[in-house]
């Protein structure tokens, strides 16, 4: 039988706790926060915050959060035409982005390339001409 740890536990509590932070922390700072080391923080996130120990005590949040964003979702409809809707559908996003945090993954979609300096110059000009 897998046994769950302290330190699972910590990091389950910690990660409960940063999704009510207006700025949340990353996950390689929490889990150096609960006692992991740099490396292993760095290169082993997800596996940490997918190991049982960790989701065994997150499950039960991602459920509550799963239940109010479907409540939430259900009521889209009648609020559609309602200034509440905006409201409804921000709700929606943040239980969405909490629930993918506390599984361990990604809250954004970033895509980056790298350009040169005159590429960044005339793209920025070519914006500035626009307005």
């Amino acid at each position: 039988m897998v046994q769950q740890t302290e330190k699972q536990k910590a990091l389950a509590k910690l990660l409960i706790k940063n999704t009510k932070l207006s700025k949340p922390k990353n996950r390689t700072v929490m889990l150096e926060e609960v006692g992991y080391k740099p490396s292993t923080a760095r290169a082993k996130q997800k596996e940490i915050i997918n190991a049982y120990g960790v989701q065994k005590e997150l499950n039960p949040v991602i459920e509550r959060l799963k239940k109010a964003r479907d409540r939430a979702i259900s009521l889209l409809p009648k609020k559609e035409q309602d200034a509440k809707y905006r409201d409804l559908n921000d709700g929606i996003d943040k239980f969405t982005k909490n629930i993918e945090l506390l599984q361990g993954n990604a809250t954004e979609r970033v895509q980056s390339i790298d350009i040169t300096e005159e590429q960044r110059a005339r793209i920025l000009a070519e914006e500035n001409n626009r307005v």
